[in-house]
């Protein structure tokens, strides 16, 4: 049996503009408090990429490189060239010190091969000496340090605002290492004023003398493998 429907129209039209506000309502909660933040998250994963690609990318420019100081410059042009392009130009990244503020320090590592301590080099330091090419393998440290920005900007938003990643910068690190090619060229060139890292290191890094035991100036970090 059919049934009329006997409401007054402005009941009806008070009901579907209650539905409307409501719906807008819901519409922004979720826009501020799912889709935005969701967006951030997956943004600050790509970001991470990022940083990892561009920091491998210097270290291998830097173990293809003939002398220290044209690893430091290859390093920085490759850092440069990676910000510039696609991934970094969509991505939000600010650079932390680094060699010329390129975000991106470059170390020598110094391995043992009969086992024990590494020693570390640098940052931005031609290590001296002579080097040990029988008892250690000498790497190139490329250490990058960044500050992530949302992709969407949510300071404002009370509650998750001040949330990592979801509202607020995050810093960011990551290290790669490569085999450096040729051993004789470490000790070779510089770059004036290339900054970065700790400004309370060693100005004469150490140094591997044959027979493998290691003369270390004063204030050099050094590293467990």
């Amino acid at each position: 049996m059919l049934k009329l429907r006997n409401e007054p129209v402005s009941r009806r039209l008070r009901t579907r503009s209650g539905n409307m506000s409501e719906f807008a309502t819901a519409l922004l909660v979720f826009f501020l408090f799912a889709l935005f933040p969701l967006i951030n998250l997956i943004m600050f994963a790509a970001n991470c990429g990022t940083v990892a690609l561009l920091t491998r990318n210097a270290a291998n420019a830097a173990a293809n490189s003939s002398t220290y100081g044209l690893a430091l410059t290859a390093a920085q042009a490759s850092v440069t060239n990676d910000l510039s392009g696609g991934f970094g130009k969509f991505s939000k990244l600010t650079a932390k010190g680094g060699i010329n503020n390129s975000g991106v320090d470059l170390y020598v590592v110094a391995t043992p091969l009969a086992g024990g301590s590494s020693q570390v080099f640098g940052p931005n330091t031609p290590p001296t000496g002579t080097f040990d090419t029988s008892n250690f393998i000498y790497e190139y440290r490329a250490s990058s340090s960044f500050t992530l920005q949302p992709f969407v900007n949510m300071s404002s938003v009370p509650f998750i605002g001040s949330v990592p990643v979801v509202g607020a910068a995050v810093p960011f690190s990551y290290v790669a290492e490569r085999a450096v090619e040729d051993v004789s060229g470490l000790g070779v060139g510089t770059v004036a004023n290339a900054g970065g890292g700790n400004p309370g290191g060693p100005s004469n890094p150490p140094f591997m003398p044959p027979g493998g035991s290691s003369s270390q100036s004063t204030g050099v970090g050094t590293s467990s493998q």
